[in-house]
């Protein structure tokens, strides 16, 4: 996201699915923001979906889920931590399939940015932004216009 080049512009850049919460830094936020937004042309719209805002976070938190269909069952459980701004979980997944039993096992970590943290990397980047608070999730959505 920092240092993607297209070598063109687009009237619509979209970054969903929290994605954008990999920018575990301010500067990173800044950098991949900024890169978006040179891939905009003059007028052009940026759409956001953040990652949760701190207060949102909720550590400890334990989570389980399951699903199957014949010949297939999958279950889920994961974990949360935080440290600082970083907000951190691991998804611990069992598959299970009549060839034998899988186990995979992913850590991940995603910055915690408050509101005006997103509106500061919009304008920083020249653009006017709003924030809807629902979003396409639940987890919000910010639509910028890059400044003509």
């Amino acid at each position: 996201m920092r240092d993607f080049e297209f070598g063109r512009t687009f009237d619509v850049v979209t970054c969903l699915f929290s994605s954008v919460g990999y920018m575990l830094t301010i500067d990173d936020l800044n950098q991949a923001v900024g890169n978006m937004v040179r891939h905009l042309s003059p007028g052009g719209v940026l759409v956001v979906e953040p990652w949760l805002h701190p207060d949102a976070w909720r550590i400890p938190h334990v989570t389980a889920e399951a699903a199957q269909r014949p010949g297939m069952a999958v279950a889920r459980a994961s974990t949360t931590g935080r440290q600082g701004h970083v907000s951190s979980f691991t998804l611990h997944w069992t598959i299970a399939t009549f060839e034998g039993v899988e186990h995979i096992v992913e850590d991940h970590e995603l910055g915690l940015y408050e509101v005006d943290e997103y509106r500061d990397v919009f304008v920083a980047a020249g653009m006017s932004v709003e924030h809807d608070p629902v979003g396409l999730i639940g987890r919000g959505l910010f639509v910028g216009v890059k400044h003509t």
